[in-house]
């Protein structure tokens, strides 16, 4: 079975009804404002998030291609999230988006660092015997995650949108 890494916002979901991954930041930069929470810590940030979600004051849209490749992927890979999300707003926004948990692996990348740190993934990558395919939107994010992960001495695919892998 393959593993496939993945992050959520900008790759099956986005804040943005346009799905532009700068308004999707925005979107959230305007939430952690709106609250007045500019100078609060990460993890206050993150549960904001999750209750913004939850109330439906945060929207999600979905991103079609991305949940039809990830729903036809799962056929015959393992899931694994990493996400700058709490767990419980990854596994939230699976579930709305109509994709299974059971079986999801879901790593909140804050908990050891950040997504711009080697390390923070490798501490994610050492749980597993193979990394197969990483999906990030972002270009920076994608390459230390790869980068990460050759050190290990994986060779994944990395890409920018979900892919449709071939079996």
């Amino acid at each position: 079975m393959t593993n496939l890494v993945s992050d959520l916002g900008g790759v099956i979901y986005s804040f943005d009804s346009t799905l532009d991954p700068i308004k999707h930041q925005l979107a959230f930069n305007d939430l952690i404002n709106n609250n007045h929470l500019e100078n609060a810590d990460l993890k206050t940030h993150l549960e904001l998030e999750w209750q913004s979600i939850l109330k439906g004051d945060l929207k999600i849209y979905p991103i079609k291609s991305g949940i039809d490749n990830l729903l036809e992927n799962l056929k015959s890979s393992k899931l694994i999230i990493v996400s700058t999300s709490l767990a419980k707003t990854s596994k939230l926004l699976l579930e709305t988006l109509g994709i299974p948990t059971v079986g999801v692996e879901i790593f909140d990348i804050s908990k050891y660092g950040s997504k711009k740190d080697k390390k923070a993934w490798q501490q994610i990558f050492h749980k597993y015997t193979h990394i197969d395919v990483i999906v990030e939107d972002n270009p920076q994010n994608l390459l230390v995650s790869s980068n990460a992960a050759y050190e290990l001495g994986f060779r994944p695919e990395a890409h920018l949108a979900m892919p449709l892998l071939t079996k």
